[in-house]
């Protein structure tokens, strides 16, 4: 059975609810440790802070689990990578707890379509902060102070871009209520503040980003704070965005926190994926998670804390849950 789906924002993804195949191995069959089996991911751009993460994940269970071999593909992230899962190109992705949350419980960010709870989390992969970045010379000092200005957006479908519109939303903003919004890559978005014709571009990554900290060297840029109670306006519309902060000296010339609202990127699977496969690579992961740190530095955050998080957001795969609950990290 397939069934479209369209996101409120104009992207259009084809999902299937079909039995998927991996490595010649359908996804509900058996599975021991030494089989060969090859688990596609979909990744995200390369210059994306969890195609990082990814990487070290491949590197971990290709050698913890002989046999086991994880193809990784480069995508668009977000919606794009959720499609993949869905019709089963892929069995694995990646992407950020508010399209996670949408499919799974069919809420938010998404309109006119049935939820998919068999989209599972797999595995936490960081907390992440977004918000909106200007000029340091800017008159902007918080994020309603770009209200009548031109503000920038990572592309449609983007776990930025549905952040930025969840926090315009919750308020009680409109698009109409800034002079343009626009939707480009990051690079487009970071050139833009430069050469003047954005006031504001609103970004989220994994702190520190790679992207940032490369446009911080060459341009004066600035991290702009979302007052408190705006905050709080955000969490209570939607759950998956906590009040959360940049820490301090993250980025050159940053000597303090700067609030923005919190959120996630996690692995994904489908339910439908073999129980033992999945155990056998969560506890590969998690036992050798300090190698980790070798492939991003989100990853000295990654604990019992945020893997309880990334399990309220979206319930873990059966295998998945099994690993954590043995060793008491869920009850």
């Amino acid at each position: 059975m397939m069934m479209t789906s369209r996101f409120s924002l104009g992207v259009t993804v084809l999902l299937s609810a079909s039995v998927l195949n991996f490595g010649g191995v359908a996804l509900a069959e058996g599975w021991s440790p030494g089989d060969e089996v090859t688990l596609r991911a979909a990744a995200g751009r390369p210059v994306h802070s969890v195609y990082a993460v990814h990487v070290g994940h491949k590197s971990i269970v290709e050698r913890e689990l002989p046999g086991l071999r994880l193809d990784l593909q480069a995508s668009q992230g977000g919606s794009d990578n959720a499609a993949l899962l869905f019709s089963g190109e892929v069995e694995m992705a990646s992407g950020n707890a508010a399209g996670g949350y949408a499919l799974h419980h069919g809420q938010f960010a998404f309109e006119d379509y049935e939820p998919f709870p068999d989209m599972v989390t797999l595995f936490p992969a960081y907390s992440l902060q977004q918000g909106v970045i200007v000029m340091a010379d800017s008159p902007v000092q918080t994020f309603r102070d770009c209200v009548g200005r031109r503000l920038g957006l990572t592309p449609a479908g983007s776990g930025a871009e549905v952040t930025a519109m969840n926090q315009i939303e919750a308020l009680g903003l409109t698009e109409s209520d800034f002079r343009s919004v626009s939707r480009m890559a990051d690079a487009q978005g970071f050139a833009g503040l430069v050469s003047g014709s954005l006031d504001c571009f609103f970004w989220g990554t994994a702190h520190p980003g790679a992207a940032l900290m490369e446009q911080k060297a060459v341009h004066d840029l600035r991290l702009v704070p979302v007052e408190e109670d705006d905050l709080k306006a955000v969490a209570e519309m939607f759950p998956y965005l906590p009040a959360d902060y940049v820490r301090a000296n993250m980025y050159d010339d940053q000597p303090n926190d700067v609030p923005w609202a919190g959120g996630m990127t996690n692995f994904w699977v489908n339910a439908n994926t073999n129980e033992e496969l999945v155990y056998h690579y969560v506890k590969a992961v998690w036992e050798n998670r300090d190698e980790l740190l070798q492939t991003h530095a989100s990853q000295q955050y990654l604990n019992e804390d945020l893997v309880r998080m990334a399990g309220s957001i979206v319930p873990y795969h059966a295998g998945a849950e099994r690993y954590f609950r043995e060793i008491g990290i869920l009850e």
